[in-house]
């Protein structure tokens, strides 16, 4: 199984804390290679976890089972996934919640979150306007 996303899925699994990993996957993100970039954002924002420890587990049975996990999901999606990003949201792909995502994704979820409303959901005016994004067809 081969996939350019088995850096990112190694490293959301080696470093675990949505705080630890999510500044080194926003910095490939916003780079223009994004595997360029991520022995340089690796090294910049987790220093704790070593390039060796990321490609050992891309390249090893770890990131198989891992990538391999991803693709049983993305295949049973309903409906099918059509084009990437392809937004799931509580299980459910409707246009309408692919819109109000990719336009103000923050917005959403604290608008249909059921519990105690974080701070991030008290100030409505930092929310993104709906913007025209282009979609990577399957």
């Amino acid at each position: 199984f081969v996939c350019l996303f088995a850096y990112k899925v190694c490293l959301i699994h080696l470093l675990k804390d949505i705080v630890v990993y999510f500044p080194v996957i926003f910095c490939m993100e916003s780079s223009p290679n994004v595997i360029d970039s991520a022995s340089h954002c690796l090294k910049v924002y987790a220093p704790q976890v070593s390039w060796n420890q990321v490609m050992s587990c891309v390249k090893g049975d770890l990131g198989n089972k891992l990538m391999h996990q991803n693709a049983l999901m993305t295949n049973g999606l309903n409906p099918p996934h059509k084009y990437v990003p392809w937004i799931v949201f509580n299980g459910k792909h409707t246009d309408d919640l692919q819109n109000q995502a990719l336009g103000a994704l923050l917005k959403l979820v604290c608008s249909t979150y059921t519990g105690q409303k974080p701070p991030a959901c008290g100030d409505w005016t930092i929310f993104a306007t709906p913007k025209n994004e282009s979609l990577c067809m399957k």
